[in-house]
């Protein structure tokens, strides 16, 4: 073996005299324990020639590198540890989130179907059913259009309609959200949402998380149901609008509890030469379609011209 590399092995191992030297570190690994741990101990190297010398401070290196592999492998597995730890609060700390946003959206949903609940149950008819029930609203639907003496006269009149809707969701909990607590109702017989939400916080993260999440899909299809039925019934509002400004009406028109009298709108006097044709029309026209409502503004532009 020549000297280059024993002075390369004397440089990794430390300050290393050939001429003086009389020990060297012999390391003695233990199989047992994949040469992780090692042991030196003093031998003699007074007599031992060079390439014994090289030997051994091989051997040392060899030990110090298997040394340096062991507290790599040990740090790395502490490193590890702390990183599943963090990994498992930040993961805690998100499913408390997570569950605290979705308490926060269901109250906001609570309060929007209670406003909706209180625009709506004025125009109650009847009891509520079990699946569905009746509510009512007055208006001015029809817009007929007749001809007489003077010429062609417009008018409405008040009525009233009912239409059934679906209101179960409000009065029934849904099965996969029973079974957990008993289920309570408010004054209007609906199913008490609050006091449901109260007592679900008691359970466990791992339960309320799920049960928080179905929850809140319910209570945004009841939502959906009270805004389809306070759609319906401010609907009338709209058409109210939709006359005055037709017909250009200086005040508008109010819309009566119940039914009553025919209401003029306006009467567009014919000229003579179209009162010679003896005209004879009697139309009417459902103003709650988009359609029609177009053609009795087309009608009116006619016998205006």
């Amino acid at each position: 073996m020549d000297m280059s590399f024993l002075e390369q092995c004397m440089i990794f191992n430390g300050t290393f005299n050939a001429e003086s030297t009389t020990h060297a570190a012999l390391i003695d690994v233990d199989p047992s324990k994949d040469d992780d741990y090692t042991c030196a101990t003093s031998v003699d190297t007074e007599d031992v020639d060079v390439d014994q010398k090289a030997v051994l401070i091989q051997s040392q290196a060899r030990g110090m590198l298997a040394r340096k592999k062991f507290l790599n492998r040990e740090r790395l597995a502490l490193d590890c540890t702390r990183s599943r730890a963090g990994h498992g609060i930040m993961k805690e700390k998100a499913k408390r989130a997570g569950i605290e946003s979705n308490i926060r959206a269901i109250k906001k949903i609570l309060t929007s179907n209670k406003e909706l609940w209180e625009s709506c149950k004025g125009n109650l008819r009847g009891e509520k059913g079990t699946h569905v029930t009746k509510f009512t609203r007055t208006g001015f639907f029809h817009v007929e259009v007749v001809t007489d003496d003077d010429g062609i006269v417009f008018s409405t009149k008040p009525m009233r309609n009912e239409k059934f809707f679906d209101t179960q969701s409000m009065v029934a909990i849904p099965d996969k959200l029973s079974g957990i607590f008993e289920v309570k109702y408010d004054e209007d017989l609906h199913v008490n949402y609050e006091s449901l939400l109260e007592r679900v916080q008691l359970l466990h993260e791992d339960v309320l998380g799920p049960y928080l999440v179905k929850l809140m899909e319910h209570l945004q299809s009841v939502n959906a149901g009270l805004t389809e039925i306070s759609k319906w019934i401010s609907e009338p509002s709209d058409y109210l609008k939709f006359l005055s400004k037709t017909f250009g009406l200086k005040q508008d028109l109010d819309i009566p509890d119940e039914e009553s009298l025919m209401k003029h709108l306006h009467t567009e006097v014919l000229k003579e030469q179209a009162m010679a044709y003896e005209l004879n029309i009697r139309a009417k026209f459902n103003i709650e379609l988009d359609a029609e409502r177009f053609m009795l503004e087309k009608v009116l532009e006619l016998v205006s011209n």
